[in-house]
């Protein structure tokens, strides 16, 4: 199922074709897929898979982006295939009813909302011309355009609560929570404490910056040791080169005062992994190396009967959603252009 309510979503496969309609006159960039009687151009494509690209780079070295970059662009088609699916539903509705079902005020809200939640996370974000000049610097996108990409977003969020996601069985008893807990208990148990190291790169202090990503994203994909990329940091941007030998040590309740999202990228590492690209609310750019992750105690049941609960409904949610999209593929003509993807080497 989609993350519901985020900008850019995801999912699934096509089948059987019904009846074709006439092919619309090609535009400008070319076609990649027909669904309907709509199509979906080179440029709408490129634009999304740019911006996925965009949001990776927070978290991954940028060579192993690009390695996969062309599943990146059919994983990006098919997400636009279930958007254009859903949305001409929206658009049959709105006809039908004679009025839209996302209004101006709905983005206005959605927006305000949206910088509310920056500002609340020490983010440089005011109010929603921050937004608008954010998405401009970040995703080449106007004003217009990013208003038009959330009210789509809002009413296929919508469509989907309330005619695949409503119907489902929301109920979940003690007697299968407690079934769950008993062969998942890995899964309540919480890392209390960590010891790791760091890179740290901050954009504004050496010309040189993007000499030194890459510097470090390669070093890491070839195995380079992380002591040692972290001294040729510290050298280059004047540091103090012995600082690459530190370990932090740090328990989890200490790190919640750490810039975001340092401490979730942390909680989901184990001892000898190395992070990708980590972009801070704060703007700087770190690389974190685990050396050690003490383990809590498994929660007892009791403390983790709502999370219990929540998995479960998400894993119905996701069973469902698939389910009917599957269904509603194979009553709309999909046709793909883009040559089949290669096995990897």
């Amino acid at each position: 199922m989609k993350s519901l309510l985020v900008l850019f979503p995801a999912l699934l496969g096509q089948a059987e074709p019904p009846k074709a309609s006439p092919r619309p006159p090609e535009p400008p960039g070319g076609i990649v897929a027909v669904v309907g009687d709509e199509v979906i151009t080179e440029d709408e494509l490129e634009k999304a898979a740019q911006r996925r690209r965009a949001e990776y780079l927070r978290r991954m070295p940028a060579a192993a982006i690009d390695r996969e970059y062309q599943r990146l662009r059919r994983a990006e088609l098919e997400n636009l295939i279930d958007d254009k699916l859903i949305l001409q539903k929206v658009r049959r509705e709105e006809k039908k009813e004679g009025k839209p079902h996302v209004t101006d005020l709905d983005v206005d809200a959605y927006i305000k909302k949206q910088a509310d939640d920056f500002k609340k996370r020490g983010e440089a974000i005011n109010s929603p011309e921050d937004i608008y000049l954010r998405v401009q610097q970040t995703d080449g996108l106007s004003r217009e355009e990013y208003r038009g990409i959330i009210k789509d977003r809002i009413a296929i969020n919508n469509y989907i609560f309330q005619h695949v996601l409503r119907a489902s069985d929301a109920f979940v008893s003690p007697q299968e929570m407690r079934n769950y807990y008993e062969s998942h208990r890995e899964e309540f148990v919480t890392p209390v404490r960590i010891s790791f190291r760091q890179i740290i790169l901050n954009p504004d202090r050496n010309d040189a910056v993007q000499l030194l990503l890459q510097l470090i994203e390669k070093g890491l994909e070839s195995g380079q040791d992380f002591v040692e990329l972290a001294r040729t940091v510290e050298e280059h941007i004047g540091g103090a080169p012995e600082s690459a030998d530190f370990i932090w040590d740090k328990t989890f309740e200490e790190l919640k005062d750490w810039h975001a999202p340092i401490p979730d990228v942390l909680k989901g590492m184990k001892k000898g992994e190395t992070s990708g690209r980590v972009l801070t609310v704060k703007g700087d750019i770190r690389y974190f190396k685990v050396e050690h992750v003490v383990e809590g105690e498994p929660k007892p049941f009791e403390e983790a009967q709502e999370e219990i609960e929540k998995k479960m409904r998400n894993e119905r949610n996701n069973r469902r959603w698939t389910a009917w999209l599957k269904g509603e593929r194979k009553k709309v003509r999909i046709e793909v252009s883009l040559p089949p993807l290669k096995d990897p080497e």
